[in-house]
């Protein structure tokens, strides 16, 4: 999608692959690891053949010059075709699982309780990242995910220099890539922006 991924993106977009095409398929099928079909990759520009017998033939899944050839259809793909906005917005901010949930809601067709449990198995479960010292280094508010609104606004934000606790990982919460704070800790729950802390070293 046009720029280096970290581990959890990578990792995402392993498990919908496997979820695609089956854990051991390597070389993927059709030099198409994302398994698109005929409408996908005619918006991007990707040369392509189609071969018979096929498993769609009313939208063929087509076959690429090679695996790499594949994966930019695919990337590329999600970075033109409008319904998948939210899915670009987690892949750029490197939430594995938001990007997961996403892109199956957009109705690319991989079943999202595989995907994720792939997902899992590889990289663990949000509480799995490690805790880090966060210090709030511009005044801001907090997202509730319960009630999905941002709280302690205005004259209410969590102050400069005031110290969190977090988990080294970043999701998309209210638009914004947030860190989540651990729970037990001061404002647990809770998601801190990470443009407004900056990280200061490990936590327990």
């Amino acid at each position: 999608m046009g720029v280096a991924s970290p581990k959890p993106m990578v990792d995402a977009v392993v498990s919908q692959w496997q979820c695609e095409l089956g854990a051991d398929d390597y070389p993927p099928r059709r030099n198409n690891p994302g398994n698109v079909a005929k409408g996908w990759a005619d918006g991007v520009g990707i040369p392509y053949t189609v071969e018979t017998p096929n498993p769609q033939p009313g939208n063929p899944i087509v076959t690429f010059g090679s695996p790499t050839d594949g994966a930019r259809a695919y990337g590329r793909g999600i970075a033109l075709f409008d319904r998948y906005a939210a899915t670009l917005a987690h892949a750029r901010v490197g939430d594995g699982a938001g990007f997961l949930q996403a892109i199956t809601a957009a109705g690319y067709g991989t079943s999202y309780s595989c995907a994720i449990g792939v997902y899992r198995g590889l990289v663990g479960t949000p509480t799995a990242a490690p805790h880090y010292y966060a210090q709030v280094t511009i005044a801001t508010a907090l997202w509730n995910s319960g009630t999905k609104k941002w709280v302690y606004n205005g004259p209410n934000a969590i102050r400069v220099g005031t110290r969190l606790v977090v988990r080294g990982a970043k999701y998309l919460r209210g638009g914004v890539p947030c860190y989540p704070i651990v729970a037990g800790t001061k404002y647990g729950g809770y998601w801190v922006p990470v443009a407004h802390v900056k990280l200061t070293g490990r936590a327990p």
